[in-house]
């Protein structure tokens, strides 16, 4: 207890214990951990993104209807656009109107750019729960390797008191002369050889509960619930996989790089479009001509000597007003409107050929997808068979040194056996249980990886 180490881990051990009065459980912890992963958040808005894309190409299914207003002012000789009239001094003309298009047809770009945003953000919408799991499964492996340095530490302390009553054994027999004292010296060292041991497990423990916490955004520490393989884990993995999200996303991904490719191969359809239109406009130079009549005698010639009776007027200019021109020169157009792609530089091509890649691309990133997950599943298998018999094999052991110490340590009272034969049965012991631990918690991380990833 004079060690300064050991006083140090016991003053962060007891704080820890003060503030870690709540229990979690691993369900808890795993519910815990996607709130507010900065990795998840990332995800998810991919997801938002694509989400607002598919409804933009919803959107591409409504009329476009669009709003305008001009004012032009002309120098020099210019062209009256109201009386086609050639007008020399500088003119102003405006005009303002609204006019709207609907596509009828147009190669089902937009059915196609809808289907491929549907598919890409069902792929995003896979991705975020794979991100989930991936995020569960890290936490459950921190929890577990914190768990097993926990008891690690836990059953190297209770070895070592049990090694310090085993001391306090020899030292009387050694005061009274029935054992020699190099036996009680051996005693103390496998003691302090424990105590080490226990040391660096609850370091190991401490550091992974500090990452524990990292992962769940938490700082007030709290202590963890015990887990057997039982526990929610079966002990076999012969269930079928169920939803894997990071397939389903590269299906999905696919879907959407075929659904551009049927895009691309009919961009060379015409496209079919209904307009209609409704404007009007003014003119700063548009006259009227306004006048009299009066009925004169043509002074130029004569038919059969008798003058010629004509029609004559006098004239007066004036601007028309505003409002009038505007109801004058109101119009109303409907047109259907045919266009046919001929040219486009070998875009259509280019495009094409884009398409085959991102395919090809997209197949390949499935088939290695899938191509790993039953790999991984079936390692996972075959693990979790041979983590279960050593799981199995290191029980029975450690059942058996525990039978072996209790009969060596019989042995010893008796002067049968030497103190170097009573440590080594108990480094046996101890051996054993540590390995009995390891092979507990290789087995729940095998069983659990499996049911968090693909169940």
């Amino acid at each position: 207890m004079n060690n300064p180490r050991t006083l140090l881990i016991i003053l962060v051990m007891c704080s820890r214990v003060l503030v870690a009065q709540e229990t979690k459980s691993l369900e808890q912890c795993l519910d815990l951990a996607t709130l507010g992963n900065i990795d998840l958040k990332l995800e998810e808005l991919n997801r938002a993104k694509s989400e607002a894309q598919l409804k933009q190409s919803k959107i591409q299914f409504l009329p476009e209807v669009n709003g305008f207003a001009n004012q032009t002012y002309n120098f020099g000789q210019t062209i009256d656009p109201f009386t086609n009239q050639f007008v020399l001094d500088g003119i102003q003309t405006g005009g303002m109107g609204v006019e709207g298009s609907l596509n009828l047809f147009n190669g089902l770009s937009n059915v196609l750019d809808y289907r491929s945003a549907k598919a890409l953000d069902r792929s995003n919408l896979a991705n975020i729960q794979h991100r989930k799991r991936l995020i569960r499964f890290e936490t459950a492996q921190q929890y577990l390797n914190t768990l097993m340095n926990q008891k690690l530490s836990k059953a190297m302390r209770q070895y070592g008191r049990d090694l310090k009553e085993l001391s306090l054994k020899i030292d009387a027999q050694v005061k009274a002369g029935s054992k020699p004292q190099s036996d009680l010296e051996e005693a103390k060292l496998s003691q302090e050889l424990s105590l080490l041991q226990a040391e660096s497990y609850e370091f190991m423990a401490l550091e992974g509960q500090q990452r524990l916490l990292n992962l769940l955004n938490e700082t007030v520490a709290f202590q963890l619930k015990d887990i057997d393989p039982e526990d929610g884990f079966p002990g076999q993995i012969d269930s079928k996989p169920g939803y894997i999200p990071s397939i389903e996303a590269e299906k999905f991904r696919l879907q959407s790089s075929q659904k551009i490719a049927q895009k691309n191969s009919l961009s060379s359809l015409p496209r079919i479009s209904l307009n209609a239109f409704v404007g009007t406009g003014y003119s700063g130079a548009r006259k009227d001509i306004v006048g009299t009549t009066f009925v004169g005698y043509d002074t130029i010639g004569f038919v059969s000597s008798e003058p010629i009776l004509r029609e004559a007027y006098t004239f007066e200019q004036r601007t028309t007003p505003l409002q009038q021109q505007f109801q004058n020169n109101l119009n109303y157009s409907i047109s259907l409107n045919l266009r046919i792609p001929i040219i486009r530089g070998g875009i259509n091509k280019l495009n094409k050929q884009m398409s085959k890649i991102s395919i090809s691309e997209a197949k390949l990133s499935l088939e290695a997808e899938q191509k790993r997950v039953s790999d991984h599943i079936d390692n996972l298998k075959w693990a979790t068979k041979s983590k279960q018999q050593a799981y199995d094999s290191k029980t029975r052991a450690f059942a058996i040194r525990k039978t072996s110490l209790e009969r060596t340590d019989a042995l010893y009272q008796n002067g049968k056996v030497d103190v170097f034969t009573l440590m080594g049965s108990f480094q046996q012991l101890i051996l054993a249980h540590q390995e009995y631990l390891v092979s507990k918690h290789e087995l729940i991380m095998t069983q659990m990886q499996y049911k968090i990833l693909y169940q």
